[in-house]
């Protein structure tokens, strides 16, 4: 699912059917900023780093990893406070800040028990 934070930055209804899922984000910055952060409910993955026009940003949260620009950024994630979300049965709402500075992509497996 392709998603503009740019126009609406919370996105909703990312259903997992009834099992949960593990979303991997795949942003493109179009704007320069010093952080990148992805929120559901109190939990949030926050990137600090100084993100220039053009610059990658992976994140996959079923293995961890963390890229930017196809390197290893681990090192760049806010890793005493950032959780790797896991998204829940039902209806989750996801929120990236700041508002403007990216376009990006969610993907999950919808699972089943």
């Amino acid at each position: 699912m392709t998603w503009n934070p740019q126009k609406t930055p919370t996105h909703r209804n990312f259903a997992t059917r009834t099992c949960t899922g593990f979303p991997k984000f795949s942003v493109n910055f179009i704007a320069p900023t010093a952080e990148w952060q992805v929120t559901l409910g109190s939990k949030y993955l926050r990137v600090v780093r100084a993100f220039q026009i053009g610059d990658t940003l992976e994140i996959n949260c079923s293995t961890g990893a963390v890229l930017i620009n196809t390197g290893n950024a681990l090192s760049d994630l806010d890793w005493q406070n950032s959780e790797f979300i896991a998204l829940q049965p039902g209806s989750n709402t996801l929120t990236m800040a700041p508002h403007g500075v990216c376009t990006a992509t969610v993907s999950f497996i919808p699972r089943w028990l």
